[in-house]
Formats: C-alpha cells, sequence, structure tokens
C-alpha cells in the first residue's frame, strides 16, 4: 500500500522551468523518484563508466537518485555535484546524506546558466531534465563548457509516452479536460531521436551515440499510485480542486487503462527512454 504522500503544487518560473514547493519534494522522492525516475538511475551512471576519482555534475538533479547512485562509487579523491534549479528539492536531496566516501554538494541553480569554471568536471549526468529546459541549445553548451577535455556526457530523455502515462493522461482528458492532459505530458515532450543526435553534434560534442532502452516497472496499487503521483505533478491543483469522488473516478479510470498490464493491485508497465553518450 501507499501511505503517507503528500504533495505541493508545482509552479512556473520566471524563465520557463518548473519550480516546486518544499512539501513536494518530499513527495517527489517517495513517488516519481522512487518508482518512475528511481529503476533508471542505476544504467545512466553505470553507461558513464564512472572512475571513483573523477568529478562528476548531475544537472537536474531532483531529490538526488542520480547523484546518490554515482556518489556511492566515488573515493576519497572523487566528488560529485548535484545541481537543480528548484531549492525545495536541493534542500530535501542534502537531507538523504552521501552514502559514498567522495565529497559531494548540492547547488540550486539554473542549468542554463552553470555556476562553475571552464572544464571543472570530468562527467555530466541528466536523468530526464533536457525535455523541461527552457533553451535546450543554451544548456547543452554550458554541459560542454564546464566539461575537460575528452569528459564525457550522458544524457537520459524519454523515448515515448509508455502505456502507463497514456492511460493517466486519457484519464486525465475526461476527468478533468484535455487542457490539463496535455500539461500533464509536458515531461513527455521530447526530442526525436534525430533531433537529440544533432542537438548534441551542434553544441559541439563529439562521439554522439544514441540508445533506445526498454524496462518493464512495477507500480505497486496502481489507483492509489496514480492518485499520489498527480498530486505532486504540474496537474495538482486540478487533480486536489476534484471532489473526493471523483479523484476516486479519475484514479479507477487510469487503472482501468492498464488493465492489460495488471498484475493483481499492481502493474508491470514498459517504459523507453533514450541514453545518449558523448564526449567532449
Amino acid at each position: 500500500m501507499l501511505k503517507g504522500f503528500f504533495g505541493g503544487e508545482p509552479t512556473m518560473a520566471k524563465d520557463g522551468q518548473w519550480q516546486i514547493g518544499d512539501n513536494a519534494a518530499e513527495f517527489y522522492e517517495k513517488i516519481p523518484s522512487r518508482y518512475i525516475l528511481g529503476p533508471w538511475a542505476p544504467g545512466l551512471v553505470e553507461s558513464s563508466n564512472l572512475k571513483p576519482d573523477e568529478r562528476v555534475l548531475d544537472i537536474a538533479c531532483g531529490t538526488g537518485v542520480v547523484t546518490r547512485e554515482a556518489a556511492a562509487k566515488l573515493e576519497p579523491t572523487g566528488a560529485i555535484t548535484g545541481l537543480d534549479l528548484n531549492a525545495g528539492m536541493i534542500e530535501y536531496a542534502k537531507s538523504l546524506g552521501n552514502p559514498g566516501s567522495g565529497k559531494l554538494d548540492y547547488v540550486a541553480a539554473s542549468a542554463l546558466d552553470l555556476e562553475f569554471s571552464d572544464e571543472t568536471f570530468d562527467v555530466v549526468l541528466c536523468q530526464q531534465g533536457l525535455q523541461f529546459f527552457p533553451d535546450q541549445p543554451k544548456a547543452l553548451s554550458e554541459a560542454l563548457r564546464v566539461l575537460a577535455p575528452n569528459g564525457r556526457a550522458r544524457f537520459s530523455v524519454w523515448a515515448a509516452r509508455g502505456p502507463y502515462n497514456d492511460a493517466v493522461g486519457a484519464a486525465i482528458g475526461r476527468g478533468i479536460d484535455y487542457a490539463t492532459a496535455t500539461r500533464y505530458f509536458a515531461s513527455r515532450n521530447v526530442p526525436t531521436p534525430e533531433a537529440l543526435n544533432s542537438m548534441f553534434d551542434e553544441a559541439g560534442f563529439r562521439d554522439v551515440v544514441l540508445e533506445r532502452v526498454e524496462m518493464q516497472v512495477r507500480l505497486p496499487d496502481i489507483e492509489k499510485f496514480v492518485a499520489a503521483h498527480l498530486r505532486g505533478t504540474p496537474v495538482a491543483a486540478e487533480f486536489e480542486a476534484l471532489p473526493k469522488s471523483e479523484q476516486d473516478a479519475l484514479a479507477k479510470d487510469a487503472a482501468n487503462g492498464m488493465a492489460a498490464y495488471a498484475d493483481g493491485v499492481d502493474v508491470v508497465v514498459p517504459d523507453f527512454s533514450n541514453i545518449v553518450a558523448a564526449v567532449k
């Protein structure tokens, strides 16, 4: 069962990037980070071939799921910085500690204006952040700038909506309205593989390789999960404005849309991501 989850309403910052409240950061760690983003973190870090003494930057780190995964591989001579625009995310990430023996810092700052000197890092990681940056070429240019010569970048970007988001978005369209459903899909409005390759090439990266990866993801007690998840998304206010009976009906509608993937009260759904590997 999903117990004790709570959220806050995400808002839009002046530069177009998402901001959320402090409560939503804790909620984000318990729902999206654990069940939707967390399963992908080990693979992204593994693909970077991280060495224990390297300097690492995790852009759009959220509550630090990738940051901590990478930190656990570092020795005292290594260091990692998690960076996110959302101060609430950063403060909550700090509270979760350091699983490694290297240095771990968190910084609240924009991916469009990295507050680091040139050639500061050996590895730059970014899990599911690129699609939210209002100026994606600028973000990639900044990532390239702070990488040392021959430094490595690993970015993940969703490759499809997937059955879960299709079902939830359709239920939002029916239970609230289609404008709200469109806002819900924002995280899955991503560049095509061709556009991603071109973006990295034009930013000045070399040896750009894109791999599409599929994973089976288990989402527990799906009706409760849908309701909990929506309270930490950009459509939280619209969902919370519904009477409890309509919230329950929307969650049940979404669950029915995933009936083909049911495993008891859980669902096991495929999800898809593009992993971009590149070198400075």
